[in-house]
C-alpha cells in the first residue's frame, strides 16, 4: 500500500485480468450479436430477450453459447434453432468471429487455428511473405506436410498469403467451400489493419519452433520493433515455450503477439532489454550470470534467480532463461559444510505457502526429509516443552515486530538425547510492510553448552585457569582438524589457477582462526576468501564458523561480495558481545577475466603484473562487527595473462620485519620469488616471514 492509500499491486492484477476477460470476449463477440439480431428478427422480439431465448436452447441443448450462436448464422431461417447446421459452418464462424480481436498478424494466425480451423481438420495457419513462399511471418501450429489451401492477404505494410495446412485431404464440400471464402474475406479485412512483421525462412522457423517445442526450458522467440528512425524499441513474442507460461502464470495465447516490455517492464531498468538490442543489432550472443530479479507473478512480485542468454537467429532473437532453484543453488561442497559445522538453513515463503529445510536443518531438529518440513507455527510442537516459549518469543519479533531474533531451545533427537540448537532468524516484508519470507540459519551448540557445564564443575575441583586452559587446547586441536584437514589447496578453473596455503606452527596453542576459502560456483566463477579473526580460542572458532559458511551460501547463490561483507557484518554485531573480523571476499567472472573484490578491515592483495608488484587500491569498509553498517565497496581488476593477485594475512606482512613499514619490503620479496620460481615459489617460502598462523593465496591468470 503506497502513501496516498493505494494498493498498485492489486490493481495491476485487477486490470490484468480485466483484460484479459475481454480478449476472449471479443473473440466471440461478433458471432453472438449477428446471431441475437437474426433472432430478435425472427422472433419479432428486441435483442434482450433474443439473447435470453439463445441462452436458454443453449442450456437444453448442451452446447455454448457461441457455438449456438454460430449454429443459427449459419442456418437456414428460424429452423436453425431447431435443426443446427453442419459442423463445419459452425466452427468456420467461430474462427471469424475471433480473427476481428487479434491485434497483430501472429495473434490473428493464433485465433484462427484455436478458435475454429483446428476443429475442422486444419493442421498449422500461417502467413507467408508474398513472392517468396519460404519465408514466414506468422505461423501457428506445426508446419505439416498436407494439402495446403492459400488465399492472398494485404497487410498495413506488405502483401502476404495466407496458407492453411490441413491435416488430411479435406474433400470440401461446395458449402464448405464459401464459407472458407467468406473467412478468407474477413481475414483480408482484419489483415489491413495489421503490421507485418520481419519475415524468416519457412525451414528455419519451422526448425527452431520444432525444437523449443520437444526440449524443457523457458524460452521464447522475439521480432524487432522499429521507430520511425529504425531504432529497436521492442520485441513481440512470436513463440514462447509451455515452461515460459507457466512462470508466468499466462496462456501461450497470451505470451505470443505481446510485446516483451509489457510482459517484463523490469527488463529496461535491469539493462537487460538493451543487451537484448545489442545482442540483435550486432549479433554477438549474450549471456547473463545468475542474478537475482523482481518479476511479476499474476500480478505480484517475486524474487526469482534467473540465468539468461540471447542470440540472434536469423531475423529474430532467441532468448532463454534458467530458473536456479534452491536445490540448484547448493551443491555437495556447501552440504559437507552443513554436516562438519553441524549448521542448517531454513526459508519460509508466506505468500506462496512453498518450505524449505536444507539436509542439515533436518538433522538439527531429528526428522525425516521424507516427512517434509514443518510448517513456521508448528516449529514449537519439535522443542521440548520447557522451551515452547522460546520459540513464541521467536515467531512474535519475526511476525510481530518484524525484528531479527536469536533464540537457543532443546530439541529431542530419536537417539533419545536432547540438542541445544540456536536459530537466528530474519523476516523480510513487502513494501506494503506484510512479511512474505522468513529465513533462519540454525547451529547445534550442544558440545558447547555441555563443554561449559563440564567445565563450570571441573573448575570447582582443580580452579578456573587451569582447566580454561586445559579445555582451550583440546579444542584448539579439534578445532583445527576440523576446518583445515589438508593445510593447502590447488584448483584450476577457466582463465586461472587458485593456490593456496595455511600455515599453523607446531608449538602455537592458540587457536587465531585465520582462514581461506576458494570454490566454483555453479556459473563456473571462482569465489575466494581470506581473513583473520580478532581474538583467539573458542570465541575466535565461534566467530569464523559464523562467517564462513554464510560466506560460501551467499557467493554460490550469486550475492556481490561488499552484498555478503554488510551481512555478515550485521550478523556479528548483534549480541552483547563484540566480535570482529577481517576479511577479503572476491569472485572472478571467468566470462570477463574480472575479478571483483571487497575488504572489512583487511590488507588489500598484492598485483604482480610483468615483475612488478603493487597493492590495489582498497575499497571502503571497516572491521566486521565493528559497527552496524560497514559501508563497503567493490573494486574491479581486469587481469591479463600471467597476472599474479596475492591475498595474505597479517601473519605473512607482520612477522619478524624489525621495520616500521614491512609492506614494501614484502613486495620485493614477491618480485624477487616470482621470477624466480612464479607462484610455487613465492607459497613455499612466503612461510619464513611468519611468526604465527597465517594464510597466503595466490590467483594466477592463464
Amino acid at each position: 500500500m503506497t502513501d496516498d492509500g493505494i494498493d498498485w499491486i492489486a490493481r495491476v492484477r485487477r486490470l490484468e485480468e480485466e483484460v484479459s476477460g475481454l480478449r476472449r470476449a471479443l473473440r466471440t463477440r461478433g458471432t453472438i450479436e449477428q446471431a441475437k439480431g437474426m433472432l430478435a428478427e425472427r422472433l419479432q422480439t428486441d435483442p434482450e430477450r433474443a439473447f435470453k431465448h439463445l441462452s436458454q436452447q443453449s442450456q437444453k441443448r448442451n452446447i455454448s453459447v457461441v457455438d449456438l450462436a454460430a449454429d443459427i448464422v449459419a442456418g437456414k431461417g428460424e429452423k436453425a434453432v431447431k435443426t443446427p447446421p453442419s459442423g463445419f459452418g459452425r466452427h468456420i464462424l467461430r474462427a471469424a468471429g475471433a480473427a476481428s480481436a487479434a491485434a497483430s498478424l501472429p495473434e490473428l494466425a493464433e485465433f484462427l487455428l484455436n478458435d475454429g480451423l483446428a476443429q475442422v481438420g486444419v493442421e498449422s495457419v500461417a502467413f507467408l511473405a508474398d513472392g517468396d513462399p519460404t519465408r514466414i511471418l506468422a505461423m501457428a501450429g506445426p508446419a505439416g506436410k498436407g494439402t495446403k489451401t492459400s488465399y492472398p492477404v494485404q497487410t498495413a505494410n506488405a502483401a502476404t498469403t495466407l496458407v492453411l495446412t490441413w491435416a488430411e485431404p479435406p474433400g470440401l464440400a461446395p458449402a464448405d467451400k464459401r464459407a472458407l471464402d467468406a473467412l478468407a474475406e474477413v481475414v483480408a479485412g482484419v489483415g489491413r489493419r495489421l503490421w507485418c512483421p520481419v519475415s524468416t525462412p519457412w525451414d528455419q522457423l519451422h526448425w527452431l519452433h520444432t525444437v523449443l517445442a520437444a526440449v524443457f526450458g523457458q524460452g521464447k522467440v522475439l521480432s524487432p520493433v522499429y521507430d520511425s528512425s529504425g531504432q529497436v524499441v521492442d520485441f513481440v513474442v512470436d513463440f514462447a515455450t509451455r515452461e515460459l507460461s507457466d512462470l508466468f502464470g499466462r496462456s501461450s495465447a497470451d505470451l505470443i503477439g505481446s510485446r516483451l516490455l509489457d510482459l517484463e517492464p523490469h527488463l529496461a531498468g535491469l539493462g537487460i532489454f538493451d543487451a537484448y538490442v545489442k545482442a540483435y543489432n550486432e549479433s554477438e550472443p549474450y549471456e547473463r550470470p545468475a542474478s537475482y530479479e523482481t518479476v511479476l507473478y499474476r500480478g505480484r512480485p517475486r524474487r526469482l534467480l534467473l540465468r539468461r542468454r540471447a542470440v540472434r537467429v536469423g531475423d529474430q532473437l532467441l532468448v532463454s532463461q534458467q530458473h536456479l532453484d534452491h536445490a540448484q543453488r547448493q551443491n555437495e561442497q556447501v552440504l559437507q559444510m552443513e554436516i562438519i559445522g553441524g549448521l542448517g538453513f531454513g526459508e519460509w515463503d508466506l505468500a506462496t505457502g512453498e518450505i524449505l529445510w536444507s539436509p542439515g536443518f533436518y538433522e538439527l531438529f531429528g526428522r525425516e526429509a521424507s516427512a517434509g518440513p514443518s510448517a513456521l507455527d508448528r516449529l514449537s510442537k519439535l522443542v521440548y516443552p520447557e522451551d515452547i516459549g522460546a520459540v513464541q518469543g521467536l515467531l512474535t519479533s519475526l511476525l510481530e515486530l518484524k525484528v531479527p531474533a536469536d533464540v537457543e531451545f532443546r530439541v529431542p533427537h530419536p537417539n533419545g538425547k536432547l540438542r541445544t540448537i540456536r536459530l537466528v532468524a530474519e523476516s523480510k516484508t513487502t513494501p506494503q510492510g506484510d512479511v512474505h519470507l522468513v529465513q533462519a540459519v540454525a547451529s547445534d551448540i550442544t558440545e558447547g553448552r555441555t563443554a561449559e557445564d563440564v567445565l563450570r564443575r571441573t573448575e570447582a575441583q582443580l580452579g578456573e585457569q587451569r582447566m580454561r586452559a586445559a579445555a582451550e587446547r583440546e579444542m584448539t586441536r579439534q578445532m583445527r582438524e576440523i576446518w583445515y584437514p589438508a593445510t593447502a589447496l590447488d584448483i584450476d578453473a577457466p582463465g586461472l589457477r587458485v593456490r593456496g596455503q595455511h600455515w599453523v606452527p607446531q608449538e602455537d596453542r592458540r587457536f587465531q582462526a585465520d582462514f581461506l576459502d576458494a570454490t566454483t560456483a555453479a556459473d563456473g566463477d571462482m569465489l575466494l576468501a581470506i581473513g583473520d579473526i580478532v581474538g583467539s580460542g573458542l570465541a575466535a572458532a565461534a566467530t569464523m564458523t559464523r562467517l564462513m559458511y554464510p560466506a560460501r551460501v551467499m557467493g554460490h547463490a550469486g550475492s556481490p561480495p561488499a552484498e555478503i561483507l554488510e551481512a555478515l557484518n550485521t550478523e556479528l554485531h548483534r549480541g552483547d558481545q563484540a566480535h570482529m573480523a577481517g576479511m577479503v571476499l572476491a569472485r572472478f567472472l571467468t566470462s570477463e577475466r574480472t575479478l571483483i573484490w571487497s575488504q572489512a578491515g583487511h590488507l588489500a592483495p598484492v598485483l604482480l603484473r610483468n615483475g612488478t608488484a603493487r597493492q590495489l587500491p582498497a575499497p571502503p569498509g571497516v572491521l566486521l562487527g565493528l559497527m552496524a553498517h560497514g559501508g563497503y565497496g567493490q573494486a574491479v581488476a581486469k587481469l591479463e595473462p600471467k597476472d599474479l593477485i596475492i591475498f595474505f594475512t597479517d601473519g605473512v606482512a607482520f612477522g619478524r620485519r624489525a621495520v616500521a613499514d614491512p609492506l614494501p619490503l614484502l613486495m620485493r620479496e614477491f618480485e624477487r620469488l616470482a621470477g624466480i620460481g612464479g607462484p610455487r615459489a613465492v607459497l613455499e617460502t612466503a612461510m619464513e616471514f611468519s611468526d604465527g598462523e597465517s594464510c597466503l593465496l595466490i590467483v594466477e591468470a592463464k
